[in-house]
Formats: structure tokens, sequence, C-alpha cells
């Protein structure tokens, strides 16, 4: 009897033991979710857009929210950088004049053509901001200027200016934004560069 009783007790702890581990063989752990596709672009081509290049191509260079002294590269080469914001007190009477509660700056660009082709400089504009509680700076007439114009030949580098003038209550602190006119639309980004006149 003692016997009996010994093997129904080894055999209802060996039930125990397989329900614990599960039973027999394992199951593969399942996913609900599909992995993503990766998406096939063709960093070579001309037709690739800015985005596309940005997310696929580009190797963390590329981000378009910079600061003055800071370069931005097109995927065709070209660069750009806001090199400088400065101050201008000395206005003359034949000058853009900026009322008491504004301020007048001039803002350096540097270009670079890295294209095989001439670059038309007249595609490149730029616009200025304040930074701190918003505001749009209208363009300014001012000595000195030298307008993003004319062609830039292939592997030339040149540094432009253009002034603006901003209402004081807007602070000191700008973004000026360089945007390149493209047939194709979005074909490039507009880069910032965020600064600080003096």
């Amino acid at each position: 009897m003692r016997i009996r009783i010994a093997a129904v007790v080894a055999g209802a702890a060996s039930m125990v033991l397989l329900a614990a581990c599960g039973g027999g063989t394992p199951h593969a752990p399942t996913s609900s979710k599909a992995p993503a596709a990766t998406a096939s672009v063709d960093c070579t081509s001309q037709t690739v857009t800015q985005q596309d290049w940005i997310d696929h191509c580009a190797k963390g260079a590329s981000k378009t929210d910079l600061t003055v002294g800071e370069t931005f590269a097109w995927q065709d080469g070209v660069a750009a950088s806001v090199t400088r914001l400065e101050l201008l007190t000395a206005i003359g009477s034949e000058e853009s004049r900026p009322t008491a509660d504004q301020y007048g700056f001039r803002v350096l660009v540097t270009v670079k053509n890295g294209e095989q082709v001439p670059l038309d400089l007249g595609k490149i504009t730029l616009l200025a901001e304040g930074a701190t509680t918003g505001g749009a700076a209208s363009m300014g007439i001012f000595r000195g200027a030298d307008d993003l114009t004319g062609q830039l030949a292939p592997g030339v580098t040149v540094t432009k200016n253009a002034g603006f003038i901003l209402d004081k209550k807007y602070g000191m602190k700008v973004v000026i934004t360089v945007q390149r006119g493209s047939d194709q639309l979005g074909e490039f980004a507009f880069p910032k560069f965020t600064g600080t006149v003096r």
C-alpha cells in the first residue's frame, strides 16, 4: 500500500512540474507588429528630394536649424552659411532710416558653389525674423550692400550681404532663413540660422 501511494504522489508531482514548464515544446514569441519596410532611395539621383536625402543619405550633417557660423549643404554640392549679423549705427540720409523704435542690421552670408555648372545667386533669398517674440524684419538699403545677384562659377565661394530693419520690441536675437528657389516644388530645404545682432 505504501508503494502505491508513493507512486501516485510522484506522478502528481511530475504533472505539476510539466504544467509549470508550459507543457511540451515551447512556442516561439510572436510579434503583432510587422517590421517597417526600408524606403529605397537612390542617393546619387539628381531628382531625389532634399527631405529624402536628409532621411536616407545624409550622415548627420544636414540639420536645418543652425546657429550663425554653421554651414548648410544641399545635396547638389551648394553650401551656405550666415556668418555675421552686424548692427548698423551710422546711417546716412540716403539710406533706409529706422525709426526710434527700430534698428538696422546687416546679414552676411557665404555661398559656395560645389556644382559643376554656374549657380544663379538670384535664386537665393534671405528672410529675417525676430527669434524671441516674433516679428518680421523689412528689407533696408544701406551703404556697402552686396546683393545676391549674378552667376557664381563652379568651385567659387563668395560672401554677400543684405540689410534689414526690425522693431526693437522684438529683441536683438533673430532667425535668418536662406531660401533657394527651384522649378521643382520642395526640391531644396530652407535652413534657418539663429544668432544675435551685435
